[in-house]
């Protein structure tokens, strides 16, 4: 294992005189006493000098790593800031060496342990056990649904409620404690890299959070909480050991990792691969969906199926997978992001029955679920905008007001997110509207709501007036007013259009 100047700074921050690190990774493979003519100086070295020895600052190139024992006679740091650098005072050069020998000796020995379980054992609460030695920080690790793989058995992270809960199981056992605290572990995925640190919103103490991913997908989460020091941030030497740890696990998750939300189907990685966009030629998709079963000639739907409660086990998704493949005839379902994609393939029909629809809306009401059902589409390339598509769409679905949603119904908010990301607002005003927001902050009026709700309510004085609680008289005449201010030209069918486009724009952006 590489160690970093962090680490070596860690190990004897007790004689630690003037120190700096201009360049901080995990580069350094061995150590050595300098010796006195010495030239062929390397980054991955970490060079102990005795005072007397030490060089002056044209010998010594950039980045190089340096413990010196002792005050160099007319030391000044300022010179020396290109370095990596740590300057120690009473304690003697074998001293020095002790500890620096014990320190890679100790990491080294970690780092093989580390490496046999990682290849060798399946035994996530082994991994986690020695990765709490190594980091000297107690670890846990969860799957996508809180449900507790592994945690720390021989350290604890004091007065830490999630930490107790997680001891316990987690999961839906502490349902509420899940519910209200952060970070969310749908949020941490979407980050890039996926990975956070925080104070916890429960105790106050902080911790670093990482996915681990399968290729692209996240199958499961590591943790790290503070055992002391509680309110500061993690130091240098522990995140860059935590992320050693994370990166192993990471690049052999497929030959430990046994619980994936998922039923061992052959054609769920090829649809999380298609959606995600991992698989774009439209001829390997082809190709892939003739040995899956799906036919290239038929028309499909994509429905996304999200959890109104934000907690759901894994064997729970499975269920409901299982059963939505039964309800809809040759539909394949997959996990992804704590939602359930279905593909739906249409033979006859232009659109998934209103039959089916209703015994998926019992289903769906039953389950305290919702559906979002995409618009039709022939080939699967598809797949990765029409995601896009659910992942605006699930920001402004009414959830509790029925189970089923269309993407008609959204057509119109999700092409005005799309101009906003192209076109400023300022260059998106209506002369009419901007005409009557200019009188109403030089008037101190109130014009513009009053017009807004007239043109919504069809021109109708008797809504208009119920709505604004304004007798009908004075309504006629504030928008005898506001005529007299625009002209006749709202009246016209094309421009009322328009202003209901851009009113509508307004309140939504």
């Amino acid at each position: 294992m590489k160690l970093s100047m962090s680490i070596i700074k860690n190990s004897i921050e007790p004689y630690i005189k003037f120190g700096h690190i201009s360049n901080d990774e995990l580069q350094l493979d061995s150590y050595e006493l300098y010796v006195a003519g010495s030239d062929d100086l390397d980054t991955s070295n970490l060079y102990i000098f005795k005072a007397a020895e030490f060089l002056n600052p044209q010998y010594l190139p950039n980045n190089l790593n340096i413990l010196c024992c002792g005050i160099p006679g007319d030391f000044k740091m300022e010179n020396y800031l290109y370095l990596n650098i740590l300057v120690v005072s009473n304690i003697s050069i074998e001293m020095i060496l002790n500890i620096t020998i014990s320190t890679f000796k100790k990491y080294n020995n970690l780092s093989e342990k580390f490496n046999k379980l990682v290849y060798k054992d399946v035994n996530f609460q082994k991994l986690i056990d020695l990765a709490t030695e190594i980091l000297e920080m107690p670890l846990c690790m969860l799957d996508l649904n809180h449900n507790v793989l592994a945690i720390s058995s021989k350290m604890d992270a004091p007065d830490d409620l999630i930490w107790q809960a997680m001891k316990e199981g987690y999961g839906y056992e502490h349902y509420d404690l899940v519910s209200i605290s952060e970070p969310k572990i749908k949020d941490i995925i979407k980050l890039d890299p996926p990975t956070i640190e925080i104070p916890s919103n429960i105790s106050g103490h902080y911790l670093k959070v990482s996915a681990l991913l399968n290729g692209r997908h996240a199958v499961a989460m590591i943790g790290m909480h503070k055992k002391n020091d509680f309110y500061n941030p993690f130091e240098k030497h522990t995140i860059q050991l935590f992320n050693y740890i994370v990166e192993h696990i990471n690049e052999n998750i497929n030959a430990f990792y046994d619980k994936k939300p998922d039923r061992g189907f052959f054609y769920e990685q090829f649809l999380l691969d298609t959606i995600s966009g991992e698989l774009s030629d439209r001829n390997a998709i082809n190709k892939h969906l003739l040995k899956l079963g799906f036919k290239l000639s038929s028309k499909y739907q994509m429905g996304l199926i999200s959890f109104r409660k934000g907690m759901i086990r894994t064997d729970y998704y499975i269920t409901i997978m299982n059963y939505i493949e039964r309800i809809i005839k040759n539909s394949k379902c997959v996990f992804l992001e704590s939602n359930i994609y279905i593909i739906i393939p249409l033979e006859k029909e232009r659109y998934l029955t209103d039959e089916i629809q209703l015994k998926l809306s019992d289903f769906l009401d039953c389950n305290h679920c919702y559906l979002i059902l995409s618009s039709v589409f022939v080939t699967f390339q598809e797949l990765p905008n029409i995601k896009e598509i659910f992942d605006f769409i699930v920001k402004f679905v009414d959830k509790d007001k029925k189970n089923i949603y269309h993407f008609h119904e959204y057509v119109s908010i999700y092409s005005m997110d799309l101009l906003a990301k192209k076109i400023s607002m300022d260059n998106l005003f209506h002369p009419l509207i901007q005409k009557l927001i200019d009188y109403d902050q030089e008037h101190k009026s109130n014009y513009y709501e009053t017009f807004k709700i007239f043109i919504r309510n069809q021109s109708s004085y008797t809504i208009t007036s119920k709505d604004l609680h304004m007798h009908r008289n004075s309504l006629k005449n504030r928008i005898n007013r506001i005529e007299e201010l625009l002209g006749d030209d709202y009246k016209r069918p094309e421009i009322r259009e328009e202003l209901i486009f851009y009113m509508r724009y307004m309140d939504e952006f």
